[in-house]
């Protein structure tokens, strides 16, 4: 069930700080990307250990949350370093006030906090969500450690992947021989669409050599829809050599 405190935030375009003053959303998933979270946990009744990079005001938190609540054994994860300076802590609050109990927060920047992670739960997560700063080398880091966190057949999730920095990390993660492209939001955007078609002609495998380096990376943008999740196929058994074109 979809907590009530999302069609509520949805409706105003706010969300309440702890004394009830009303503050404008910004930066935060819409409802059909939440939608997209709350259906792939739905669809697959293996997933309930979870961890997201990114909190904002906690609307995919919650929609997270609201597919993990009937599992046996829910967890959720959530590592954000700026809820209380950036956010005035609204978005824990609001798992607070849909009564969530499975979640364990750590204001910490990612970069601290997955390692420590790593070291006790190798393998151990069935979900990643990555929506946390979004430069090319925070964002592959990102990954990096969520990709020794994943255990095989489960989902890495990445948001605003139309922007260059997340669209080109993904294009060289998509390489890897361990993850498949799974599913992707659907694109609302008529002229995207339009565009998508026609570059989609192309041959992917030899864009990088026929193409200027700048066309490869808007073909890349187009190419991902806002919200892009992959799976785990395999352990992860590159060689030490192992490199691919992106």
């Amino acid at each position: 069930m979809i907590y009530s405190i999302i069609n509520e935030i949805y409706s105003t375009g706010a969300v309440q700080d702890k004394d009830g003053n009303l503050i404008p959303l910004r930066g935060n998933i819409d409802q059909t990307e939440g939608m997209f979270l709350y259906d792939l946990i739905q669809q697959d009744d293996s997933i309930e250990q979870t961890l997201e990079v990114g909190c904002g005001f906690g609307l995919s938190s919650l929609f997270i949350c609201c597919a993990l609540e009937s599992r046996k054994t829910p967890r959720h994860i959530i590592i954000d370093p700026y809820q209380e300076e950036n956010y005035l802590g609204i978005g824990i609050l609001n798992l607070e006030r849909s009564n969530v109990s499975f979640y364990d927060f750590i204001e910490e920047k990612s970069e601290f906090a997955l390692p420590e992670i790593l070291k006790r739960e190798l393998n151990s997560f069935d979900l990643i969500f990555i929506d946390g700063f979004h430069s090319f080398d925070q964002v592959s880091l990102d990954f990096f450690y969520a990709n020794r966190l994943l255990r095989v057949g489960g989902y890495i999730i990445f948001d605003d992947c139309s922007f260059s920095s997340i669209s080109k990390a993904l294009s060289y993660i998509l390489k890897f021989p361990a993850y498949d492209f799974h599913s992707q939001v659907e694109e609302t955007s008529n002229k995207k669409k339009f565009l998508r078609f026609f570059i989609k002609m192309i041959p992917e495998g030899i864009l990088p050599f026929l193409v200027p380096l700048k066309f490869f990376n808007i073909y890349n943008r187009l190419r991902f829809t806002s919200m892009v999740a992959i799976r785990k196929n395999s352990e992860d058994i590159r060689s030490n050599k192992w490199f691919s074109e992106f």
